[in-house]
């Protein structure tokens, strides 16, 4: 059986407006968090489709939502909060793992709602919505896989050199 990331180990990164990934800090206080990616669609059949649909991708858009525990003292719980409550711009990260895979963007905090259950602590569900698209982080390549190749081929007939070019 292969490996998988667990939740647990994925990163949330929160910073200023436009800022790069090494100015960001981890969201320490997040729950449960979700990255919805998806695309609006354009359709223009013609006849000469055989009477299948024709469809395209258009505009990406993308959204993030978590639960993040109620701690009004807390920088990270306070950027969020305003955030929403003027109406600015933070910059987000939903990450794999350390040095790990997705997305990077400036985001509107469009939904704060807070949550009391009776028998648990309170928190609150975040709503962010992707205003600017920064980048797609991709994983780190580890030290042990070789991404580039010498092939040389001898005049024999077993003479084979696989030499890896350091990245």
């Amino acid at each position: 059986m292969g490996d998988f990331i667990l939740g647990k180990d994925c990163k949330l990164l929160i910073g200023a407006k436009d800022a790069v990934i090494g100015a960001m800090s981890e969201v320490t206080l997040a729950k449960d968090v979700t990255l919805s990616m998806d695309a609006g669609e354009a359709s223009d059949p013609i006849r000469g489709d055989g009477g299948w649909g024709s469809t395209r991708a258009t505009v990406r858009n993308a959204t993030i939502e978590l639960g993040l525990r109620w701690d009004t003292s807390n920088a990270q719980f306070q950027a969020f909060r305003n955030a929403y409550l003027n109406g600015t711009q933070i910059s987000l990260a939903a990450l794999d793992g350390d040095d790990g895979e997705g997305l990077h963007g400036n985001f509107s905090i469009t939904g704060f709602n807070r949550e009391e259950p009776v028998g648990g602590p309170i928190g609150v569900s975040i709503t962010a919505k992707l205003t600017k698209f920064i980048q797609w982080i991709e994983s780190s390549v580890s030290s042990d896989v070789v991404s580039n190749f010498v092939l040389t081929l001898g005049t024999g007939a077993y003479d084979l050199d696989l030499t890896a070019i350091p990245s």
